[in-house]
């Protein structure tokens, strides 16, 4: 795990512990969820319908139907927001390792498109095109661009309207909750597989993606094939306490596994270093000592 991804999981608990004090209100509903499982999650449907005739703008501010950017190809879907600095930096990451793994038999814009959907309600365009704007950089770098560009059209950033965020999160059974006093959203991490006509192909839980998997994912859903359940992963450190009726971070819990990995660890060095000071060879000093008489 490179650096920038450990720190990325300290934003992301930063985050969570924002989130902690305030109760979540459910972007479908307008109610508060009880529950961690009802606050956050994510709800396979396979075979499930994407709306394709939700409105949502591109990172240009142009408003389109989303039947216009998805239609053609089998896409990757990432609901995300952009301005996310913990578990959708790692999302971002783990897409990258997938395009990168991908090598050159599988073409972004060509052979498959990727989207992004912001599910924070108070970003627009603007925060769409910073967030393309950094992830063509990348894709520059990896050479992932292609000869005519094919990859800045393969990868799109979009936004929409509350309503039109719940129609496409509530399709793919993406749960999430906005607290509006605090401007915090709380969310899992996850990406799905759609076929060409927007259909929930694959799920793909957490922030890791194994290209080979997602190369089959991505054939399966270009053939109009229905995928295998994903085994299920929260990505998330709340938990439910009942006698504040909020969510608060187990970090008592956190910090009981880390010590006692650090225990573990620390132990395991003093032993074997003790080992291998027992084994090495007692050296006599031969010289004799400058008091000595030589014979």
């Amino acid at each position: 795990m490179t650096v920038a991804r450990i720190l990325a999981l300290f934003a992301l608990a930063g985050t969570l512990f924002s989130a902690a004090n305030a109760d979540l209100t459910d972007p479908m509903t307008g109610g508060v969820r009880k529950s961690v499982t009802q606050q956050m999650g994510i709800d396979q449907k396979l075979g499930s319908i994407v709306p394709l005739s939700t409105r949502v703008y591109d990172e240009k501010g142009n408003e389109m139907l989303l039947r216009q950017v998805i239609g053609q190809k089998p896409v990757i879907l990432m609901p995300i927001f952009y301005n996310c600095q913990s578990a959708c930096t790692l999302v971002f990451n783990g897409v990258f390792d997938v395009v990168r793994g991908f090598r050159k038999n599988l073409k972004l814009g060509v052979d498959y498109d990727i989207v992004a959907i912001s599910i924070h309600p108070k970003e627009t365009h603007v925060d769409a095109a910073k967030k393309k704007e950094a992830v063509m950089a990348v894709l520059e770098r990896m050479d992932r661009l292609g000869p005519n560009r094919e990859g800045e059209m393969g990868w799109r950033f979009l936004t929409a309207k509350p309503e039109g965020i719940a129609a496409i999160t509530r399709a793919v059974g993406f749960r999430y909750g906005y607290n509006a006093e605090r401007d915090v959203v709380t969310h899992p991490a996850g990406i799905m597989v759609l076929t060409p006509d927007g259909v929930v192909s694959k799920y793909f839980y957490g922030v890791s993606y194994v290209p080979k998997l997602m190369d089959g994912a991505l054939k399966d859903a270009r053939d109009k094939r229905i995928g295998q359940q994903a085994e299920t992963i929260l990505f998330g450190c709340l938990e439910f306490d009942p006698t504040r009726s909020r969510y608060v971070l187990v970090v008592d819990r956190v910090l009981k596994i880390a010590g006692t990995g650090t225990a573990i660890v620390l132990l395991m060095t003093i032993m074997y270093w003790g080992y291998r000071y027992r084994q090495q060879p007692i050296v006599k000093n031969s010289t004799p000592n400058q008091g000595e008489n030589k014979e």
